[in-house]
């Protein structure tokens, strides 16, 4: 299966959505928040079920990073999710090389992946890099958690979780 690594808006008469995967990409005639939202539920949830959780979990605010498998996938938004600019990155294996300011007067980045393709994403310089660091701290965050939830008992992982964060 081929990840997805970034959703990014086009703009020709209407708002469209770019999916870049590894080797491909696709446009969408829906904006890119719908398409975030469609594969959240993919995975289960809704978009606003996966932030809230994350927001009441790990304490994150505002242009909350999403874990659709935890400590695995997920993607963070390069600007608000009520934001039009916004593109949502799927990989922290990113560097962020270049900033701009567009005609509209906001900056944005150039990312580089991993296998060298680039792209341009709404957001400056350092907010693309914290955005992406948050985003890897909450998959280490997940992935531990699902490691003590296998490997303690249903006991004493409900005791650690469930009663202490009620």
């Amino acid at each position: 299966m081929m990840e997805i690594l970034v959703i990014s808006p086009r703009f020709y008469h209407s708002l469209f959505s770019n999916v870049i995967f590894e080797a491909d990409e696709i446009e969408h005639v829906i904006p890119p928040v719908q398409v975030v939202e469609r594969l959240c539920l993919e995975y289960g949830s809704t978009l606003d079920g996966f932030r809230h959780g994350i927001h009441q979990l790990y304490g994150y605010p505002y242009k909350t990073p999403v874990v659709l498998k935890p400590g695995e996938y997920g993607f963070f938004p390069t600007g608000g999710y009520d934001d039009f600019r916004t593109s949502y990155v799927f990989t922290n294996e990113i560097d962020v090389i270049d900033e701009k300011i567009h005609k509209d007067e906001k900056k944005w980045s150039l990312i580089r992946f991993n296998n060298g393709r680039e792209e341009w994403v709404y957001g400056s310089m350092a907010s693309v890099r914290a955005q992406r660091d948050r985003f890897e701290q909450l998959l280490v965050k997940t992935r531990n958690r699902e490691r003590k939830m296998r490997t303690e008992s249903k006991r004493e992982w409900y005791l650690n979780y469930i009663i202490r964060e009620t």
